[in-house]
């Protein structure tokens, strides 16, 4: 049995992606980190590029949504809150919803419809308390939070959750009213929607109603559950730029910075946008952009960016130089083009934030001055997995 599990010490892994133009689409079974050597015959002919156009664009659609909502773990800031509580396990909520979104779209994919519709309510639930939590003790407090990390208390429900986060969004005053009312409205009726597959479905809820039985699925039920992830996606991914107003104005880090210094988070890259401009839409994500740059922070951390001075080509690789140095089983010459080291350094910080959130000791004194050093300290071995993309 043990060939088919991974080996007994935790390994965290992550993608990281860099480049111009209009992002190339990425396949789902690598987005998702999928063995193909061990796709049923089912899951291969549906991913079968010969299938309908309509599959194959909704088929695309949830690459692009799961891609998009990818990209957040970008912008999770590490900074301390007014307690000085540390930042260990900060971001759970956002980084288990990233598990559950995988594993439903796995089950769709095996046809296994039901575990994938009941596996699409936990997935809502964490991303909108990632959103909850963030909203309710940024500048104040996350003793709350870590409260009920540990204790399971201290969660309001979903419907008292989405109103406190409506009520405190960034975008509150600047996006359009009635667009905040309808995502509302939308999130809180899918919810209430997958519930039913989590609790007692009557007959004409159940899937087997459909499919006739065991081991059954029919393909109404089927094409539901892909619609369904969907329009839940896309919701997602709204509420997280309405929270995340920075994601629409990209910058390039590097040249500022160099790949380990400056503020973790806070911003996103040109790439991490070009994929969210890709799934949004230029058109909306247009308009989204006018409606959030007038704001004061906004305004403030853009022009703060730009009154940097920015590194010389000669400080960009000595940075490179002193990145690399300090990753066990890194070697220098790994990466040559720019955008290689910063698709690297991104799989790594990755890397390190999925770490970071699934440690379940006790948090230590030198958190997080020295977080960035135990991290790699953890992290054994640094493989480097690359494909190429054409035109990335």
């Amino acid at each position: 049995m043990l060939k088919w599990f991974a080996p007994g010490q935790r390994r965290f892994s992550a993608f990281g992606e860099y480049g111009s133009g209009t992002p190339p689409e990425i396949p789902l079974v690598q987005l998702l980190n999928i063995d193909q050597n061990n796709l049923k015959p089912f899951t291969k002919d549906i991913l079968d590029p010969g299938q309908s156009e309509d599959l194959r664009a909704s088929l695309s659609e949830l690459s692009r949504g799961i891609r998009a909502y990818f990209q957040f773990q970008d912008i999770l800031d590490l900074s301390m809150d007014a307690d000085g509580i540390p930042t260990i396990n900060r971001h759970y909520t956002y980084y288990e919803s990233l598990v559950y979104l995988r594993e439903s779209v796995m089950s769709w994919l095996d046809k296994n419809t039901l575990a994938a519709l009941t596996l699409l309510r936990p997935f809502l639930e964490l991303s909108v308390f990632h959103v909850y939590w963030y909203l309710m003790c940024r500048g104040k407090s996350y003793a709350p939070y870590y409260a009920w990390l540990k204790s399971g208390e201290g969660k309001p429900g979903f419907k008292r959750a989405l109103v406190d986060i409506f009520e405190n969004l960034p975008a509150n005053g600047w996006a359009s009213e009635g667009r905040l009312k309808e995502l509302k409205r939308t999130m809180q009726r899918m919810y209430e929607g997958l519930c039913t597959y989590n609790h007692t479905p009557r007959v004409d809820q159940s899937t087997a109603s459909g499919g006739g039985g065991l081991g059954e699925v029919d393909l109404v039920t089927y094409l539901y559950y892909l619609e369904s992830v969907n329009i839940l996606l896309r919701q997602v991914v709204y509420l997280y730029v309405l929270t995340y107003p920075m994601s629409l104005f990209p910058v390039e880090k590097h040249e500022k910075w160099g790949f380990e210094s400056g503020p973790i988070g806070l911003f996103f890259d040109t790439t991490n946008y070009a994929v969210l401009e890709a799934y949004i839409g230029p058109s909306d994500i247009g308009t989204l952009k006018e409606s959030l740059e007038v704001r004061e922070d906004t305004k403030s951390l853009r022009g703060w960016f730009g009154s940097l001075r920015s590194l010389t080509p000669e400080e960009i690789e000595s940075e490179w130089q002193r990145f690399a140095q300090s990753i066990p089983g890194f070697t220098r010459q790994d990466a040559k083009s720019i955008g290689e080291r910063v698709a690297l350094v991104k799989a790594f910080h990755r890397s390190a934030g999925w770490a970071l959130n699934y440690i379940v000791e006790p948090a230590r004194d030198d958190f997080p001055d020295e977080m960035l050093r135990l991290i790699r300290e953890r992290l054994k071995t640094w493989e480097r997995k690359s494909e190429h993309l054409e035109n990335r």
